[in-house]
């Protein structure tokens, strides 16, 4: 198909790539959020008010052992990744991709909600928000066999999934910032 001369031109399938850039950078937010997060909610914070200094008590006691586990709860779930090929062939790639994403997301925002409950609560819901990554990840290759041409398949989904490196770029700085300046639930609505 040619472009429409005197107007702008986008295939969809640059569309698509452009899409899924932006979808591997917030999964690789959304992975990392809790490692930066986790160092603010289990620490006291110092806080100056005036000429008055004030200790606020960290909101967590976790021991390392807790932590551990904490923080690799999301792997355990991603472990279930060829889920996602079951996923896609039930419902197509792009409705697996987007569930996983959209998943993520919403168990991303939810995560203080999850957190005051009851740890047990969200170690469920960290795994399964690794269950849903990984849903997303294993999903992505259809979307690329369906939306590009054999000719540009390689080169889409390399810039595609170059969108988890801009997550990296992005991401550290990003959430120690919010961590910083809101505190550690902020890190979670803003990357969610």
């Amino acid at each position: 198909m040619e472009p429409q001369s005197g107007k702008f031109y986008l295939q969809k399938r640059y569309l698509v790539a452009l899409l899924a850039f932006i979808a591997w950078g917030l999964l690789f937010l959304m992975r990392t959020n809790l490692s930066i997060s986790i160092v603010d909610m289990t620490s006291n914070r110092t806080v100056t008010v005036g000429n008055e200094t004030i200790t606020q008590a960290a909101e967590f006691d976790w021991s390392s052992k807790e932590k551990g586990v904490i923080l690799s709860a999301f792997s355990w779930g991603f472990t279930t990744a060829p889920l996602g090929a079951f996923l896609t062939r039930r419902f197509g790639g792009v409705s697996a991709f987007g569930m996983g994403v959209a998943l993520t997301g919403l168990l991303t925002v939810l995560t203080p909600l999850f957190m005051k409950c009851h740890l047990y609560i969200y170690l469920a819901a960290r795994t399964l928000e690794g269950v849903s990554e990984g849903i997303a990840v294993s999903s992505f290759v259809e979307v690329m066999r369906v939306w590009s041409t054999p000719k540009d398949m390689s080169r889409l989904m390399g810039v595609s999934s170059s969108g988890y490196a801009f997550g990296v770029m992005l991401g550290y700085p990003l959430c120690g910032t919010i961590a910083r300046y809101m505190d550690w639930k902020g890190v979670f609505y803003i990357t969610g």
